[in-house]
C-alpha cells in the first residue's frame, strides 16, 4: 500500500502579489480608516502612496487615480491646505469627465468637495455653482431624499447667506433639515447641525424667536447625543448668546458667551481658538452695553493674543476698530 503522504501536493507557495489597481485601493481604504481616527499624517501617506502604486503602473490617467486624488484631497483640506486640496479635486474632476461614460458618484462626490472648499474659501458663486452640478448627478444616482441631499443644500444655504440672499438661504436651509429629519432617528446630531444652521439664517433675517428655536433644539440634541463639553455643542450654546445680544439683553448674552469661552480655552481642537476669536468679540460688545468697560478691555485683550497666534488680517482689523 503507497503512502498518502508522498503524493499530497504542497500548497506552501507564496500567495500573488496584488494588482497595482488593487494594491493602491488597499492603501486607500487604509487611508479613509486612519482618516476617521484622525489621523491625519498616516492617512496622506496612505493616499500618497496608493497615488505613487498607480502612477509607478503607468495609471496616471485613469479612474482609480481620479479617486485616489479625492481621498487625498480631503486629507489635505483637513490639514488646512485649501490650495493644494483644490488642486487635487480639480484634477480628480477632470480624469472622470474624460474617461466617464456615464454619470458616476465619484464625479459627484468631487464635485460636492470642491463646491464646499470654495465655500470655506469665500467663493460662494463658485461654490453654488459646482455643488448644483453635483446635485444634478447626484439626482441620476440617488433619491430625492437621500441624507447626501441634505449636506449639498445646507452647503448651498451656507454660501447664500455669504452673499445676503437669505431667503434662497433659507430656503435650502428648510430643505436640508426636512431631509434629514426623515432621513434620521430623533435626537440624530446631524439634524442639531441643520437646525444650528437654519437658526444663523433666521438670526441674520431678524427673527429672533426663529433662531433661538432652533438653537434651543439643536442643544439639546448634541447635549443628549454628545454631552455638554463637546466641541460641536458650544456651537449652539454660543449661537443661543448670539441671539441674547442681538435682542438687546446683555446678561443673557453673557451667561452663555463666557462659560462657553473657558471652555475652549482647555480645548486641544484646532478650531477652538478661531471661534473663540468671535465669541469674545461679542463678550467685549456685551460688557460695554453693561459699563463693564474694565472686563470688556480684558476679553478684547484676550482676543488680540488669540489673533496674533491664529487670526487673520480681517480678525486684526475688527480688533483694531473695537479697540
Amino acid at each position: 500500500m503507497r503512502s498518502r503522504s508522498s503524493t499530497a501536493p504542497s500548497r506552501c507557495g507564496r500567495a500573488p502579489s496584488p494588482t497595482p489597481r488593487r494594491e493602491a485601493a488597499i492603501l486607500d481604504r487604509l487611508g479613509g480608516l486612519y482618516r476617521d481616527r484622525a489621523e491625519l499624517d498616516r492617512a496622506e501617506s496612505a493616499h500618497r502612496r496608493a497615488i505613487g502604486v498607480l502612477e509607478g503602473a503607468g495609471l496616471g490617467d485613469s479612474l482609480d487615480l481620479g479617486s485616489a486624488l479625492n481621498k487625498l484631497a480631503i486629507v489635505r483640506r483637513r490639514h488646512g491646505d485649501l490650495d493644494e486640496a483644490a488642486r487635487l479635486l480639480e484634477r480628480s474632476i477632470e480624469l472622470s469627465e474624460r474617461f466617464e461614460e456615464q454619470p458616476s458618484a465619484n464625479l459627484a462626490t468631487s464635485l460636492a468637495n470642491l463646491g464646499g472648499l470654495y465655500q470655506t474659501r469665500g467663493e460662494s458663486e463658485a461654490a453654488i455653482a459646482t455643488i448644483r452640478r453635483s446635485m444634478d448627478l447626484f439626482a441620476q444616482l440617488l433619491p430625492a431624499d437621500h441624507p447626501n441631499f441634505a449636506v449639498l443644500w445646507m452647503n448651498t444655504a451656507t454660501s447664500y447667506r455669504a452673499l445676503g440672499r437669505l431667503g434662497e438661504a433659507k430656503r435650502s436651509a428648510e430643505q436640508a433639515l426636512a431631509i434629514d429629519r426623515k432621513a434620521f432617528p430623533l435626537g440624530h446630531p446631524g439634524i442639531a447641525d441643520d437646525l444650528h444652521g437654519l437658526g444663523a439664517i433666521e438670526l441674520r433675517l431678524g427673527h429672533l424667536a426663529a433662531a433661538r428655536a432652533a438653537f434651543n433644539e439643536g442643544l439639546s440634541i448634541v447635549e443628549a447625543a454628545l454631552g455638554p463639553d463637546n466641541f460641536r455643542t458650544t456651537f449652539h450654546r454660543a449661537s443661543l448668546g448670539s441671539v441674547a445680544l442681538a435682542a438687546g439683553d446683555a446678561e443673557a448674552a453673557l451667561s452663555y458667551l463666557e462659560p462657553v469661552v473657558e471652555q475652549l480655552a482647555g480645548s486641544d481642537d484646532p478650531r477652538a481658538a478661531r471661534h473663540s476669536i468671535g465669541y469674545l468679540r461679542q463678550v467685549v460688545e456685551a460688557q460695554r452695553r453693561l459699563g463693564a468697560l474694565d472686563r470688556a478691555g480684558a476679553a478684547l485683550g484676550r482676543a488680540e493674543t488669540l489673533v496674533e497666534a491664529e487670526g487673520t488680517d480681517a480678525d486684526r482689523a475688527l480688533l483694531a476698530l473695537e479697540a
